[in-house]
């Protein structure tokens, strides 16, 4: 199995735990010239009550990242650093549990679609760079960190947005999809601009021509705007096969994206950005 499956199987893991952890653990923050320890939890009750902003949040943990690596894992950080840097074992294990609780807390954070989380998370590769031949663990567990950060930001945005009216295509065990499901069996309304932005940009990857792009865009639009789930597949005629096509192309975007593909995460993007910009007209009139 290859490195970043590896990483990706360690991700999963440690997601599931953090869905169900109690403890959430702590940061460090730098209070009157002085290092001290807070309770994680305490910090998102702050926050929950709205004494503390999100901005501030995201620049604690971040903050609190870096400090925690300096300290435990650079080799020039200090004390504790140079005695984990002695013994591969105890690495290992200061590693492991480091990721644990900071998985936790990502995950916490993306429940609150707390954004800028990647930065700090890019910062920890920096820092493992520096030791990485000797303690490729501690590069790995960065790299755990920026891939799940992204994933977490991308998919939660998704899960917590309210439901289109555009059935989530089928899939088979042997290929499942990436797309959430609603209760009705639909896609979020993220999904459904991504669509509008893949029937887009299928100019580009494969020269469909404006006639299809528009009718195509027109049907998306149409189920949009109806007051119940309507299935693409459902649907008669050329343009609705070419739209139904360009779902199930989603869906298995989307799957990438989830395992951690971070081209797969930054396209997604792109194709939200493009099909909440992008406007088409059928015998001049909008599709929506």
């Amino acid at each position: 199995m290859s490195d970043m499956k590896l990483i990706m199987e360690s991700w999963r893991t440690y997601s599931n735990k953090a869905k169900t952890a109690e403890n959430f653990g702590t940061v460090l923050l730098f209070e009157n010239k002085t290092v001290v320890e807070k309770d994680f939890k305490d910090l998102l009750k702050e926050y929950d009550s709205g004494n503390i902003s999100a901005e501030y949040l995201a620049n604690t943990w971040n903050e609190s990242v870096l400090r925690e690596v300096m300290m435990d894992f650079d080799p020039t950080g200090g004390a504790a650093a140079a005695s984990h840097a002695k013994s591969g074992a105890k690495m290992l294990a200061k590693a492991a549990g480091w990721l644990d609780t900071k998985t936790i807390q990502l995950y916490q954070l993306a429940q609150r679609g707390i954004e800028g989380l990647v930065k700090g998370a890019a910062g920890i590769i920096d820092v493992a760079k520096k030791f990485q031949k000797n303690h490729p663990t501690v590069a790995k567990v960065a790299v755990v960190l920026v891939v799940g950060a992204a994933v977490f930001g991308l998919m939660m945005a998704f899960s917590s947005e309210a439901s289109a009216n555009i059935a989530a295509p089928e899939t088979t065990g042997a290929a499942p999809g990436g797309i959430d499901v609603g209760p009705q069996g639909q896609i979020s309304n993220g999904y459904y601009e991504a669509l509008r932005g893949m029937i887009h940009q299928s100019k580009e990857i494969s020269g469909t021509s404006l006639e299809i792009r528009a009718e195509a865009m027109q049907i998306v639009d149409w189920a949009q705007a109806q007051g119940e789930t309507v299935n693409l597949a459902d649907l008669q005629g050329k343009y609705a096969e070419f739209a139904n096509s360009k779902l199930s192309t989603l869906n298995g975007l989307a799957r990438l994206a989830k395992e951690g593909d971070p081209d797969a995460i930054q396209w997604i993007k792109e194709l939200v950005a493009t099909g909440k910009d992008v406007t088409y007209k059928v015998l001049g009139k909008a599709t929506r």
